[in-house]
């Protein structure tokens, strides 16, 4: 993976993109689900969210269960859910996860734990006998960004941190129960907690991480963009940018 203190710089220069670029990714991500439908195996759910922000390429993404056999990604003011039923289809989960991956793999992703920065290694080793070293290569290089503060942060203590509503969703305090409530098929309380998870996250990446870390975010317009992303360029020499890379 990136350094995470290359990933915050790199950010203000490029993550700002077009309404095209956002609807490409959504459409590749309705065909990958529109072709899922002949697969029995694999279960999937969309709902639209609200959003604060104009086109940004960045994603949320979150999985439920020890090993994931829910996997959720929100994109832009939509929130798309992959899951299996049955443990026996997790070999499945993980390719269908593998593929979504590969279509975001230009965008930032966002995350509010360390687990899925870890799982995605973990996903790699599992797919080295499905696919070539080459098409596995870029899950080393996706730039991931956990906005968790401190391993023990919870996302309703980070939702008081910025004064914003607590989901009234269930399980979001008592998140360790997700692997018996699949077990139980309760998969509604398992989409609706990952559902909480994605918003929150989207929360929090806003009020708290990109006001501390995007220099334009608060007041974002195109003359200001423009003309931090032109400084910014002048100011990264080869050298400098040499030194980020080994930090």
């Amino acid at each position: 993976m990136k350094s995470e203190q290359m990933v915050r710089l790199r950010m203000n220069l490029d993550i700002y993109c077009d309404n095209s670029t956002i609807n490409n990714v959504i459409d590749k991500l309705s065909n990958l689900i529109n072709n899922l439908e002949v697969n029995p195996s694999i279960y999937t759910r969309t709902r639209p969210v609200e959003t604060e922000s104009g086109p940004m390429k960045f994603v949320i993404i979150d999985f439920e269960c020890y090993f994931p056999k829910f996997f959720g990604i929100l994109v832009s003011d939509m929130i798309f859910q992959f899951y299996i039923k049955e443990p026996k289809h997790q070999p499945e989960l993980y390719m269908i996860i593998f593929e979504v991956l590969k279509i975001v793999k230009n965008f930032y992703f966002v995350t509010f734990s360390g687990w899925e920065s870890r799982f995605i290694k973990i996903l790699k080793n599992r797919l080295v006998s499905t696919y070539s070293p080459k098409e596995l290569d870029f899950l080393d290089t996706l730039a991931i960004i956990d906005i968790q503060i401190g391993y023990y942060e919870s996302l309703t203590s980070g939702l008081f941190s910025v004064n914003e509503k607590i989901s009234s969703e269930p399980v979001l305090r008592i998140s360790n129960n997700v692997d018996l409530l699949f077990e139980l098929g309760y998969l509604d309380l398992v989409s609706e907690h990952n559902e909480s998870c994605l918003i929150s996250t989207l929360k929090l990446l806003h009020k708290r991480f990109f006001k501390l870390n995007l220099l334009d975010f608060q007041n974002y317009n195109t003359h200001i963009k423009k003309r931090i992303v032109d400084t910014l360029r002048v100011s990264l020499t080869d050298d400098l940018q040499l030194a980020i890379e080994f930090i």
